[in-house]
């Protein structure tokens, strides 16, 4: 039995009961999920799960696995999005380093075997159009087979039907492009006094020394291969829970 997890869950019946409402933070890889949980830990005095505010308790630390049909009836959520692409290159180069420096996630085989043959986003993004077609078929494989690179948003919100009919849970979308100022704002409007964490360890950010360019050949591909990605974000602008719009 685990300890740690009971005391969790009878607290949280407990607040329940008092009125808080529940605040979850869903966490899509490779956008900044990182960052925002550890900003978060610093501030929680509990469990280093929770952190209250006001009549609210925030949750942030159930992993990848949390998603947005995982909120029960009166729950809320907040969480980060960023342009496809950029994701795409975060996702490659951390598992390429396996995680480093901050976790240790070794390549699963059908990583091994992408990386053994793409050493770049670019190769990768390029290839998924080769007129070879043994190296087209491998790329595609590639795409499917690296972590985080094979994650779509919608592994998180299920379908567009389900997302509009329960739009009101999300307090909050965050654009890791305008990261800093869009938490800033979220968590004053939230009465929290938390800042983003300036090492960059704890943030998981990407070295800098990685070639993060691409040619307009692989934004081409890219676009086509994350079309539904797209279709997710301008989902996003047109319910107003952005105000950027990906194209």
């Amino acid at each position: 039995m685990n300890i740690k997890k009971v005391i969790i869950n009878f607290y949280c019946k407990v607040l329940k009961v008092l009125g808080y409402d529940f605040i979850y933070f869903i966490h899509i890889g490779k956008t900044a999920g990182s960052a925002i949980m550890n900003s978060f830990a610093e501030k929680s005095l509990f469990t280093k799960n929770l952190v209250k505010a006001d009549k609210k308790l925030f949750i942030f630390r159930h992993g990848h696995n949390f998603k947005f049909n995982d909120l029960d009836e009166n729950d809320f959520c907040f969480f980060v999005v960023r342009d496809p692409i950029s994701r795409f290159i975060s996702g490659f180069y951390s598992r390429l380093r396996e995680g480093k420096p901050k976790n240790f996630n070794p390549w699963k085989p059908d990583e091994l075997k992408a990386f053994k043959i793409f050493k770049t986003p670019n190769q990768l993004a390029e290839a998924l159009s080769s007129s070879d077609l043994n190296m087209k078929r491998k790329a595609e494989e590639a795409m499917q087979g690296i972590g985080h690179v094979n994650s779509s948003y919608w592994d998180w919100f299920i379908s567009s039907e389900y997302l509009i009919k329960n739009k009101f849970k999300i307090i909050a979308t965050l654009t890791q492009e305008d990261l800093s100022g869009d938490f800033e704002k979220f968590t004053a409007e939230q009465n929290l006094n938390i800042k983003l964490p300036k090492d960059e360890i704890k943030s998981h950010k990407m070295p800098d020394q990685y070639d993060k360019k691409l040619s307009g050949l692989s934004i081409l591909n890219l676009k086509n291969w994350f079309e539904k990605d797209y279709q997710f974000l301008n989902l996003l602008y047109n319910q107003k829970l952005i105000s950027k719009r990906y194209e």
